[in-house]
């Protein structure tokens, strides 16, 4: 059987140990695949692993099956990860209670190598399929970037965690100036160009925990947690000299371009990321008409 997906991780959570054993025997030329024998030590091993599947006895002492699948539920980034339950009752009970906790399949004991690869196999695939449709739906399909239903979704979560957390956060509004004029000189696909290049020049200026989106036609923005209005507007500055540097070398000859950026800060008042962006986009208007190729913030 062919693997479903490259360095996939299962973690198996049983407390016997042989048949831990034998499930890693089944498995482990699929995926990487990890053991714990109770459920504290499921939960740990699921925060910090982060495996694609679970398989997870249901009869264990001290916490069963479905109090360690309920914990996991309600931890965010455990909560989407696929579980398998293994059960040695015959009876429909198990089943339909784990299926309603949010369990994708069930494995019945004694374990068929076969049926435990298929089952596996399936769900991982399926899982794989599952990502790949969200990763689609949140990206802009030209440049790679978040599109602008991902980047709010992000935006909006960061807003929340700086209110709960008292942290500052800034947004970056860009728009590439005069971009009418490279569609109309230089044609449609150095336009295209042009914007895969903006953001490769933006990602490359952001930091890992900084969110990039493209919010429609050549206007950008930037999501900087922890970030007060005045590292935002040296990274500011410093993402509009990087767009001013960068050159585009076409069959038409080269091609370089200006950036605006409207720089705001969440403020106390502030009822949630739009009001934060509007500021942004405001801002981002003054530098056009104060002559573009610019950085704009509130008490310039």
């Amino acid at each position: 059987m062919n693997k479903p997906v490259a360095q996939e991780t299962i973690l198996i959570v049983d407390d016997e140990k042989t048949i831990r054993t034998v499930l890693s025997c089944f498995l482990n030329d699929i995926a990487n695949v990890h053991t714990a024998s109770d459920g504290k030590m499921a939960v740990a091993a699921a925060v910090e692993l982060m495996p694609n599947l679970i398989l997870l006895d249901i009869s264990m002492p001290d916490m069963d099956g479905y109090e360690v699948c309920r914990r996991l539920k309600e931890i965010p980034q455990t909560s989407q990860i696929p579980i398998i339950f293994i059960t040695g009752n015959d009876s429909s009970d198990d089943e339909e209670r784990g299926l309603a906790m949010g369990a994708v399949d069930f494995i019945k004991k004694p374990c068929s190598p076969s049926v435990v690869r298929f089952r596996v196999t399936n769900v991982l695939r399926l899982h794989q399929i599952q990502r790949e449709l969200e990763h689609l739906a949140a990206t802009d399909p030209l440049t790679g970037t978040n599109n602008r239903r991902q980047f709010m979704m992000v935006g909006q979560t960061e807003f929340l965690r700086s209110r709960r957390y008292k942290n500052p956060l800034s947004i970056l509004m860009m728009d590439i100036d005069d971009f009418k004029s490279i569609n109309d000189n230089y044609g449609h696909g150095t336009g295209d160009e042009a914007l895969k290049m903006a953001v490769n020049t933006f990602t490359s200026a952001l930091r890992a925990e900084d969110t990039l989106g493209r919010l429609g036609g050549e206007e950008f923005a930037a999501l900087l947690p922890e970030s007060g209005i005045e590292s935002a507007c040296v990274l500011a500055e410093r993402l509009r000299a990087a767009i001013g540097a960068a050159v585009l070398d076409t069959s038409e000859g080269s091609v370089s371009f200006t950036v605006s950026i409207g720089v705001s800060e969440l403020k106390d008042d502030d009822d949630d990321i739009l009001s934060v962006l509007g500021r942004a986009d405001k801002l981002l208007y003054a530098a056009k008409e104060n002559g573009r190729d610019r950085v704009e913030y509130t008490g310039r």
